[in-house]
């Protein structure tokens, strides 16, 4: 059995995060990225009432990489 696992798990909702959510992916996501293991970021919005979830979902379509998958859930 030689296959490795990575597991990030945060149990962490965004409310009102817009001004931080976009740099805090970005250092997310380029951690796993040097991991080369498949990875999942998934993001909850609690009802924001800022643009969060607009800025997370820009993020999700413009920062695609290979071995990390993100969803939006709310």
């Amino acid at each position: 059995f030689t296959e490795k696992y990575f597991a990030f798990i945060n149990r962490n909702t965004t409310y009102n995060e817009s001004s931080r959510i976009i740099n805090t992916l970005d250092v997310l996501a380029n951690y796993l990225v040097d991991k080369n293991n498949d990875c999942e970021i998934i993001i909850s919005d609690d009802g924001s009432t800022d643009n969060t979830r607009d800025q997370v979902s820009i993020w999700i379509n413009r920062s695609r990489r290979s071995n990390v998958y993100v969803s939006l859930i709310s």
